[in-house]
């Protein structure tokens, strides 16, 4: 029984990990994307693919300080043979970190939303800088998503520093 047992748990964890492997892979990456193509896209983190124009966002600091104001650079690539015209929208939301104990997760809230109007010539980059104006609070996590319209083209996290190292939470074992 023993030996049947460890078989299962072995079969249920090669396909979890090839599953895993599979979501998480190579990202935006199609199955007709050329290999060339898709180490480029890889090097330069294209996080969505908006009507053929590759779009990334960063730099983002791993960890803001209380107080900053980020600032992001939507960059825009397009690999056609056209001109390609395109808006989207770049929005930052931040969040409290949990208690411990809590229940429920806290709810983002949207700081800062702007639209962005992207022409990029063929084989071109086009690359925008948006400050935000907006400080951030000790303690909060801050994403940047990316859209068109109401489709998600994904998103981009970090989180800010809190004043007091005391502040930090910490996992407790009772």
């Amino acid at each position: 029984m023993r030996f049947k047992n460890l078989v299962t748990t072995a079969t249920a964890a090669a396909v979890t990990a090839a599953i895993t492997l599979t979501l998480l892979g190579p990202g935006a990456v199609t199955a007709n994307t050329p290999p060339q193509e898709a180490m480029q896209q890889r090097v330069r983190g294209v996080i969505g693919d908006v009507d053929g124009l590759q779009v990334s966002i960063g730099p983002l600091s791993k960890q803001y300080e209380p107080g900053d104001e980020p600032a992001v650079t939507l960059t825009a690539y397009n690999p056609g043979p056209h001109a390609i015209s395109r808006t989207v929208q770049v929005r930052m939301t931040t969040a409290s970190p949990a208690p411990p104990y809590a229940r429920m997760l806290p709810m983002p809230v949207e700081r800062w939303k702007e639209e962005c109007e992207l022409y990029v010539e063929a084989g071109q980059e086009k690359r925008v800088t948006l400050a935000t104006g907006v400080e951030l609070a000790a303690g909060q996590m801050v994403c940047f998503h990316v859209q068109q319209g109401e489709r998600s083209l994904g998103m981009v996290a970090s989180s800010v520093r809190f004043d007091d190292a005391a502040k930090q939470p910490a996992l407790q074992i009772y």
